[in-house]
């Protein structure tokens, strides 16, 4: 049997006893932070109170899982964990090799955000098509790099970011009469949302979770707000954030949930055999 972690900072395993709900997440440089510190370890020690085991992690052999579980204030490590069921939080390209071993190695257990969805969701431009054919509202985007100039001049600006990008990675902003550097076949041009001249631009994060009758739940969402200028808008890029309460109406605020729970309705349409349990809609917002 692994031994109980001593004090924080004791990288021992903690006993490992029972099945548990993996939660697939990118690696992390030593500890992660303290649990009641991210949303994710909010939850898992809410759920730990409840009888549910969460592991997060991405190292899967035959089914079984190291990573790390609360432990008290802290996480702590567990080896050989046999997991019951799956949720794939790991988002971006850039992951696709370590999701596509630890799924493999899952074997038959069972996956929430299953990989067709991950599939859908990993290129902006197919969603895009895929969620403005069900009647969600979309900014207009173009993905044939040869018409990128005449919908520069159509739209005024636009951004030019990667289909398959993520956390505001390479986005440029471009305005009519710009040079637009070549590229290799993988962006899209999306028409320019933003603030008048001078006003700082604000951007709005929206969760979508599921419940167990398979409706959907919208949390408050997040309002972030930038610098005048700023392509991206992220608060690890300095933006600033509040609750959607603070700087929008009632009206604007249905009207947002609306067209999130309709985008998380196109987006589980594809779901298959697995099940859509949380996905999350970014607005940008305009001077209307």
């Amino acid at each position: 049997m692994a031994d109980i972690p001593g004090p924080v900072g004791d990288d021992s395993p903690m006993t490992a006893s029972g099945p548990a709900l993996l939660v697939l997440m990118r690696p992390y440089p030593g500890r992660p932070g303290r649990p009641a510190d991210m949303p994710m370890g909010r939850a898992a020690l809410r759920l730990q109170r409840e009888g549910v085991r969460i592991v997060i992690g991405h190292d899967v052999r035959g089914g079984r899982a190291w990573g790390w579980e609360v432990q008290g204030e802290t996480w702590g490590s567990v080896d050989g964990v046999p997991v019951s069921g799956a949720l794939d939080r790991l988002g971006g390209a850039e992951w696709d090799l370590l999701r596509e071993r630890a799924l493999a190695a899952l074997g038959d257990v069972p996956v929430c955000n299953p990989p067709r969805v991950k599939s859908l969701c990993s290129d902006k431009l197919i969603c895009q098509r895929h969620l403005e054919a069900h009647g969600v509202p979309m900014t207009a985007a173009e993905g044939s790099e040869g018409s990128f100039a005449r919908r520069l001049d159509e739209w005024g600006a636009g951004y030019l970011k990667p289909r398959r990008g993520s956390r505001g990675h390479g986005v440029v902003r471009l305005r009519a009469g710009e040079p637009i550097a070549a590229t290799a076949g993988d962006t899209l041009l999306q028409r320019a949302v933003g603030p008048g001249p001078g006003a700082a631009p604000v951007a709005i994060r929206q969760l979508a979770q599921r419940l167990p009758d398979r409706s959907w739940v919208l949390p408050e969402g997040v309002a972030r707000v930038g610098r005048p200028g700023d392509a991206v808008v992220c608060v690890a890029r300095g933006a600033a954030a509040s609750p959607v309460s603070e700087l929008l109406s009632m009206a604007a605020r249905t009207r947002l949930a609306d067209i999130t729970r309709s985008a998380a309705a196109a987006i589980a349409s594809v779901e298959g055999d697995g099940m859509v349990v949380e996905l999350g809609a970014d607005f940008a917002l305009d001077d209307a």
